[in-house]
């Protein structure tokens, strides 16, 4: 049975160990399959030592300023067994289940359809707030990425603009599996871009959505309506 690992990257201080904690509660909560739990960061200390966690250690050094770049040390495989691999962003809020992400595809990178969908279905671009990969299967994203970071920094703008471009065969998730905050869930989700809400409701969390992502701000914990769904 291939095993199951849930990933996360804490580098820098922009987040705390609450949001590690927090995700990984919440990962526990509502999972009904075994996983393995790998914090990838450059100060392990910070961390409980005491909850089975797994730690890949990541240097500041020759690294570049964007903490997003980060993420690419992810597609390492030398750092991480064989298995179904699920990544989340810390900025996320787990809510439902996330089996089916594991179970998602067993031949292609799974990713965000970007949450400028909203605004407009034929937007072609990913965003990298969830993904899914066997390990092994994108090592040449990775060499590509080693190899040629000068290059990639002045090109893109970010990982998921390299992922979205490099990687053809990619599938996006069905659209309510991980919705975003702002744009989607807030007040049944804004009309069009600096818009209005479409609702005088709080927010509509759809039955399917299983991740919450509040990219850019507010954070989870400074969102009222989702005080209840924090799990620190």
């Amino acid at each position: 049975m291939a095993i199951n690992n849930l990933l996360c990257v804490c580098v820098g201080t922009a987040y705390t160990a609450d949001y590690v904690e927090n995700l990984y509660r919440g990962a526990k909560k509502h999972t009904s399959v075994d996983f393995e739990f790998y914090v990838y960061t450059d100060n392990v200390k910070q961390f409980p030592q005491d909850l089975g966690w797994n730690f890949v250690e990541l240097s500041l050094y020759d690294q570049p300023a964007k903490g997003w770049w980060y993420k690419m040390e992810l597609f390492n495989s030398d750092r991480l067994p064989s298995g179904n691999n699920l990544y989340i962003d810390l900025d996320s809020v787990i809510i439902r289940d996330l089996s089916a992400f594991w179970n998602f595809s067993a031949d292609t990178l799974g990713i965000c359809h970007d949450f400028n969908r909203q605004f407009s279905q034929r937007i072609n671009l990913s965003n990298s707030s969830v993904m899914t990969w066997k390990t092994g299967s994108l090592d040449a994203l990775y060499d590509y990425y080693c190899n040629n970071q000068q290059e990639i920094f002045k090109r893109f703008r970010g990982d998921q603009d390299l992922i979205h471009k490099w990687v053809n065969d990619k599938t996006w998730f069905p659209a309510q599996w991980a919705m975003s905050w702002r744009w989607e869930i807030k007040n049944g989700g804004l009309s069009r871009p600096q818009g209005s809400y479409v609702s005088d409701k709080p927010y509509i969390i759809p039955d399917a959505t299983k991740i919450i992502v509040c990219h850019g701000k507010p954070k989870p914990h400074e969102i009222s309506e989702l005080k209840h769904l924090w799990h620190k």
